[in-house]
């Protein structure tokens, strides 16, 4: 959670957006994030989900192997892809 504050927050604020951590399954290394805002229908927040914030965490957490986003409604689980 500290990762997405200090590294992706600030740069999804600044273009009027957020993004939201919605959870993390341990079982399958997925972590679940919800794209507010701007983002919430920007074509290129796929991008921003897919590589920046998989990228990242990845990288710094090992136990974390996909990031997918979930609608802000959604339930926790469901893929918006």
């Amino acid at each position: 959670a500290a990762l997405l504050e200090e590294r992706v927050r600030p740069n999804v604020l600044a273009d009027g957006g957020d993004v939201q951590l919605r959870g993390f399954d341990k079982a399958t290394g997925v972590v679940w994030v919800s794209m507010v805002g701007s983002c919430a229908t920007c074509a290129s927040s796929t991008v921003t989900v897919r590589f920046m914030i998989r990228n990242l965490l990845t990288h710094y957490v090992p136990e974390v192997r996909d990031v997918r986003a979930m609608d802000e409604d959604a339930e926790l689980g469901t893929d918006s892809d």
